[in-house]
C-alpha cells in the first residue's frame, strides 16, 4: 500500500515538473527566434475573489469558502505575444463563526450528544507567490482584445486558526489550535485583455489551483497530547480576478 503511494506521488511530481520544463523550454526558443519588437516591463494589480472547497470530514463543516484577495505583479514582454510575470497575492482574512449540533461532522468525527451545540470560530491567512509564463493572442485585427493563457508555479503559505468558543457542557476553556502549510502547486489560467491607447490594459482573469487533497494540519498536536489531530483537506480551488495593467 505504502508503495503504491510512492510511486504514485512520484508520478504526480515527475508529470508536474516535465509539463514547467517544458513550458520553460517553449518560452525559451520563442524568445531566441522571435523578433523582439515591444519588449518592456508592466506592472499590475487585481482584486480577486477565491473559492477554496475543503473535503466534506475535514473543513467543510466550519471553514469559510469565498475569501476575497488582492494581487499585485511585474511582468517583462519576451515578445509580442509571449510574457513572464512575477504576482504576490494576498488573502483578506475574515473570521467565520459556525455552531455544530450533534451528528455533524467536526474534524473527521460527529459531535456527540454531550458536546452539543458547539460553536467554532476559525480565520484563515494565506499569501502566494506566483511564478507565470503568459501567451498572448490577439482575438481581432482591428481590435486590440487579447486572449490569454499562462501556467503558473505558485508557492502557497496557509495559515489557519479555530476557537472553539462553546462546546456543550463542558466547561473548560479550549486552546486554540493553529494549523499551517506551505506548498507548491500548479495554477493554470485564461484571461481577456484590453489595451487602451494611453499604456493601460483592463485584464479579467479566471484560475485553476491544484491544491485537492493538500493537508493542512496542527504542529502541537503531539506536544498536546491530541489523538484526534487537528487538520483540514483541501479541495481545489478556484481564483477570479479583474484589474488593471500600466506599461512602463
Amino acid at each position: 500500500m505504502y508503495y503504491g503511494i510512492f510511486i504514485w506521488r512520484y508520478q504526480v511530481i515527475l508529470n508536474k515538473t516535465i509539463l514547467v520544463v517544458c513550458l520553460f523550454s517553449f518560452a525559451a526558443s520563442a524568445f531566441s527566434s522571435s523578433e523582439i519588437s515591444q519588449s518592456r516591463f508592466y506592472v499590475g494589480a487585481n482584486s480577486q475573489v477565491r473559492y477554496m472547497g475543503f473535503h466534506k470530514k475535514f473543513g467543510d463543516s466550519i471553514m469559510r469558502k469565498v475569501h476575497q484577495q488582492g494581487n499585485i505583479f511585474v511582468g517583462f514582454n519576451l515578445t509580442d505575444n509571449l510574457a513572464i510575470e512575477l504576482a504576490r497575492e494576498v488573502v483578506l482574512a475574515k473570521s467565520n463563526n459556525v455552531t455544530l449540533t450533534e451528528g455533524q461532522i467536526f474534524n473527521g468525527v460527529p459531535i456527540p450528544k454531550e458536546l452539543s451545540p458547539s460553536e467554532f470560530m476559525t480565520k484563515m491567512k494565506a499569501k502566494c507567490l506566483n511564478l507565470d509564463l503568459v501567451l498572448y493572442q490577439q482575438i481581432f485585427d482591428e481590435i486590440p482584445l487579447f486572449f490569454a493563457y499562462s501556467i503558473d508555479v505558485s508557492h502557497l503559505t496557509i495559515n489557519i486558526s479555530r476557537d472553539t468558543l462553546s462546546c456543550g457542557n463542558y466547561t473548560k476553556k479550549i486552546p486554540c489550535r493553529k494549523m499551517n502549510k506551505s506548498f507548491l502547486a500548479l495554477k493554470p489560467s485564461t484571461a481577456l485583455q484590453y489595451d487602451f491607447e494611453n499604456g493601460l490594459s483592463l485584464r479579467t482573469s479566471i484560475s485553476f489551483v491544484n491544491t485537492n487533497g493538500k493537508k493542512i494540519s496542527s504542529k502541537d498536536a503531539a506536544s498536546l497530547k491530541l489523538k484526534n489531530k487537528p487538520r483540514v483537506y483541501l479541495k481545489d480551488s478556484f481564483v477570479f480576478g479583474v484589474g488593471l495593467i500600466l506599461n512602463i
